[in-house]
């Protein structure tokens, strides 16, 4: 999954800039944010885990 972001940081430097209104970068925000949320929820678990 970084690797894709990477990809995707390279991409915008190069000059192909989604605007933001468009559906395209709605998709890829709300996909990378759920994905964020999973992550987020699965730190927190491992670090109550860690702690008890």
């Amino acid at each position: 999954m970084l690797k894709k972001v990477v990809g995707l940081n390279k991409n915008k430097k190069e000059g192909e800039i989604i605007k933001r209104s468009s559906r395209r970068w709605k998709k890829k925000g709300r996909m990378r944010w759920k994905w964020y949320k999973k992550r987020l929820r699965r730190l927190k678990r491992e670090r109550r885990r860690a702690r008890s």
